[in-house]
Formats: C-alpha cells, structure tokens, sequence
C-alpha cells in the first residue's frame, strides 16, 4: 500500500546517502483559514511547512494521510504540482495523491536524493473545495494509525532509502472555519460607532 516503498525501489541505484545531521525537532505545521459561507463552491489551499529549531534534517520521501473532522461539504481534491506548490519545498517532484474514496487522503512522495529540512521550509500544498453553504469548523490532521488498528497505514517521513524515519518530529494540525457574511444592519451600526471611538482616543 505504500505508494513511497514503490517509487523508492525504481530510484534506490541512483541514492548517494548523506552523512548524518544530529537530530532536530521538527514540527510539521498545516496552515488554518478562516472563509464566508458561500452559496457557490469554494475551491481554495492551504500551505503544509516546517518548523525546525535545531540542525537540518535529512528528508528523502514520505507516506501521509490527512484527515478532516467536524463535519461534512469539505473535502480534498488534490496536492500542489507544477506551479501550484508550496514555496521553498523540501523535496522539489510532484507528491502523488489519492483520494481514498474519503478519510484519510493519502499523499505520497520519494525522490533520489535527499534535500534537507530547514527552519520554514515547504512541505507540500492541500487543495480543498467546500460545497455550497458549509458551515462550521473543520479541523485538518495527520493520519495516525492507532496501536492495534492493524489499518496498515500512518505518516511516516523517511530520512534515506533504508525507510529510517526523520527523529523527533511532530505533526501538528489546521482548522478551516465558515462564518456568516455579517448582517448590513451590524456592519452599518459598526460604521457608525467607528468615528466616536477615534474621537474618544483624540
């Protein structure tokens, strides 16, 4: 099932290892968005980069799975590829993407040498679309495989062919939240008040 041990396979002749970086901790942050409830479909992204507050960090492929929660009308339709990514990233191919038929969708990326982690470097681009109407908060998460699931999947970061992972890192999460448009009487009593708040300031 692993998209990442396929694709590392056909590259693994053409990998020149690295020497080893000590160890940093890395944080893998999904960025958050705050949208107005549309009648129409609202197709937008959302950035995936790294935090990294010590020494860079081999990556060379990963296996994800991102999940949403908090109810339904929005989904994932994709990654960034071409001129469509996240700025900076560490590896420069296109991931490969699936959907899954829902939760968790997959994300998947190898290459023949690995670039290196730093401080504010880009993971990759999350491509959403939310139907019409949508409403709430949604929260975006790593898939992890809970102990004794047995689903034969989680994220999983590799730091060279031999599939080690990359040490100390933790994966953290990103909210989606549909608001009302405000009501022209609020926004209006709003205009209204703003000039005696900046008298009463003078």
């Amino acid at each position: 099932m692993r998209l990442f041990s396929i694709r590392c396979l056909t590259a693994a002749a053409a990998v020149l290892i690295a020497p080893a970086f000590a160890s940093a901790a890395i944080v893998v942050n999904i960025a958050s968005a705050n949208r107005t409830i549309s009648g129409s479909t609202q197709n937008f992204t959302l950035d995936v980069t790294f935090s990294n507050d010590g020494a860079a960090q081999n990556l060379i492929g990963y296996d994800t799975g991102l999940q949403i929660s908090g109810g339904s009308g929005l989904t994932i339709t994709g990654v960034g590829t071409g001129g469509n990514k996240v700025a900076n990233p560490v590896l420069p191919s296109d991931p490969a993407f699936s959907a899954n038929s829902g939760n968790p969708y997959l994300i998947s990326d190898a290459q023949s040498s690995a670039g290196t982690i730093d401080n504010g470097d880009g993971f990759f681009r999350i491509l959403l679309q939310a139907a019409p109407n949508t409403s709430g908060t949604f929260t975006i998460s790593f898939f992890q495989d809970e102990p004794n699931n047995n689903s034969g999947f989680d994220t999983k970061l590799y730091s060279n062919a031999q599939l080690n992972e990359v040490p100390n890192t933790t994966f953290g999460t990103g909210t989606v939240t549909f608001s009302p448009v405000p009501e022209p009487a609020t926004l209006g009593l709003a205009m209204l008040g703003l000039p005696l708040i900046l008298r009463r300031r003078r």
